[in-house]
């Protein structure tokens, strides 16, 4: 058994003689003097069908100012199957649905007396308070029943009266576990996808943080409050795809969150390994149909460059097309000549190409870039250092560098930034159509020249704030959910949208970056680990015979 972070001596004594929560521990006062005993508690709020990912962006402030003292992922998952009974109650018992035998949307044929809920198992000890409030059909059908708790409020979808319900019982009774579960999310993602560029879905979710808010500000404002010791717990039961749909294994439908929040904890974030990076979506086809180019661009002014700005260029692409043609992939040029000023990136027989011209002097051609197109993808990242050399790495690693580019001059050109054609948006050297043929996204454009070590560090895991160039990030498209409108967000703080034209298709594709043999979602916190550590933080031994499947986050 892993002793607690706030563990008393008498509290692991209390653990070692028997299953009933060891509820009190013994706080000093200023002078070193006992106070009142304090009493362990947990609060769990549930929000359905918020996707991990999905949340790390969203406006929260009520959910983000807790992870300067949380110990949180947004990869977490749930357990294989993400239907709403299945991922309930891989939460709620602990167990994976394999063991539960509870394996889509219903809950026929459970195996819930072996492996019953936390509130149940915690329910069993007559002297604490069991509440849970649930605007959740799904939830309240079998798990949160009563019975399984001494108090259980059915809001009947309805996420405001669970958020009324659970103010009230904090401000008037005293529970000991109060389980808050919203249900608007999950609705809104059903109606218009779990992504971020729906905006029902991102309103449903600044809307329950409001919720959490309130909930927590009841929690604070206790009378009890300081001789409490709550754990407070944040997390969701499944993820969603951008057409509303889930049920499925897909990375995105079994995506969660994790948050874990006291006082007294040192803030971990936990990151999916990146190998076997789970990279499922929406990702536009940029090729050329009927002499036009299935491409996107902005004229923002940010990407102008001048003649001594140093930036970056990474992408991912995914391609099976060799063909000789050189069809460009980012560009600010006239591409008709690569005696034109600017610079263009280019694909031309499977390998990644560039041509550059500044205003001072005569082009510079790099024509021995990494191969791209064997049908994987792969990360492509291009530092122009201008007083120096510009350098080509793949998939994180050094590739070659190419002629110096120092003292060349001006390469702003007037013409946008453009991806899957040249500045001109139609780039007619490449034919009338098959050129192109690539898959490109992640994009991300930086006025700094990135280090071999931010570059590798970085390779396959998505972008946050903790990037160690982060404040001179200038473009972020991520362009893997369907567009909103005709545009691609771009999740910079330059928020510079991209301009699709000519009405490319766009591909559902379930891939991984990184291929490795390793499962990385078994690397990070699952579903079920929410049992494993209600129950430790509230003091109950966990007795192997449980054949419990989580992993005690909170225990150092």
């Amino acid at each position: 058994m892993n002793k607690l972070t706030i563990f008393s001596a008498c509290a692991a004594l209390l653990l070692a003689a028997c299953n009933k929560p060891a509820l009190f521990e013994e706080r000093k006062g200023a002078g070193g003097t006992d106070t009142e005993p304090v009493k362990k508690k947990v609060l769990v709020i549930a929000i359905e069908g918020a996707r991990g990912q999905v949340v790390k962006d969203a406006d929260m402030p009520q959910l983000k100012g807790l992870l300067e003292h949380s110990i949180y992922s947004w990869d977490a998952v749930c357990d294989t199957t993400s239907g709403d009974a299945a991922s309930w109650s891989a939460l709620f018992t602990g167990v994976t649905n394999m063991k539960n035998e509870i394996k889509g949307t219903h809950y026929l044929g459970h195996q819930l007396a072996a492996f019953p809920s936390f509130p149940q198992r915690l329910a069993a000890n007559a002297t604490l308070d069991i509440t849970a409030v649930s605007s959740s059909p799904s939830l309240n059908d079998t798990l949160l029943k009563k019975g399984n708790a001494n108090t259980w409020v059915n809001t009947g979808g309805k996420d405001e009266a669970a958020r009324d319900s659970a103010v009230n019982r904090l401000k008037l009774q005293n529970p000991d576990l109060l389980v808050v579960a919203f249900n608007s999310v999950q609705q809104a993602g059903k109606t218009e996808g779990f992504h971020a560029a729906a905006p029902g879905y991102t309103a449903a979710l600044k809307t329950v943080d409001g919720y959490i808010g309130d909930v927590l500000t009841a929690l604070r404002n206790r009378p009890s409050f300081a001789k409490e010791d709550w754990l407070v717990i944040i997390t969701s039961n499944h993820g969603g795809l951008e057409t509303g749909e889930y049920g499925g294994n897909s990375f995105k439908e079994r995506n969660i969150f994790l948050l874990y929040y006291h006082p007294n904890f040192t803030p971990r974030l936990v990151e999916m390994p990146a190998v076997n990076v789970p990279y499922d979506g929406y990702y536009m086809f940029f090729d050329r149909a009927g002499s036009q180019d299935r491409s996107a661009y902005t004229n923002n002014p940010a990407y102008r460059f001048g003649a001594e700005q140093n930036f970056t260029i990474e992408f991912n692409i995914q391609s099976t097309y060799t063909g000789g043609t050189d069809h460009p992939i980012v560009s600010n040029k006239n591409w008709g000549s690569g005696a034109n000023q600017g610079y263009v990136i280019y694909k031309q027989n499977g390998n990644i190409r560039l041509n550059y011209k500044g205003a001072a002097a005569s082009r510079i051609d790099v024509r021995n870039g990494p191969n791209v197109s064997d049908g994987k993808w792969h990360r492509v990242s291009i530092v122009f250092n201008r007083l120096g050399t510009v350098d080509f790495y793949l998939d994180g690693k050094f590739f070659i560098n190419g002629l110096s580019i120092a003292g060349k001059g001006n390469i702003d050109t007037g013409l946008p930034l453009a991806v899957g054609t040249d500045g001109t948006l139609n780039y007619e050297d490449g034919g009338t159509s098959g050129s192109g043929q690539n898959y490109i996204a992640d994009i991300r454009v930086w006025n700094a020249a990135l280090t071999p070590a931010a570059i590798d560090d970085w390779a396959f895991r998505p972008l946050n704030a903790a990037h160690p160039a982060f404040l001179s990030l200038i473009g972020h498209w991520k362009a893997n959910e369907l567009p909103t409108g005709n545009a691609i967000k771009d999740f910079s703080p330059t928020g510079a949208d991209l301009t699709i034209q000519n009405n490319p298709r766009w591909d559902y594709k379930t891939d991984v970056l990184n291929p490795s043999s390793i499962d990385a979602t078994l690397l990070v916190p699952r579903a079920m680990d929410l049992t494993s550590n209600v129950l430790a933080w509230m003091g109950v031994k966990l007795k192997a015979e449980w054949a419990l499947d989580g992993k005690v986050e909170i225990a150092q």
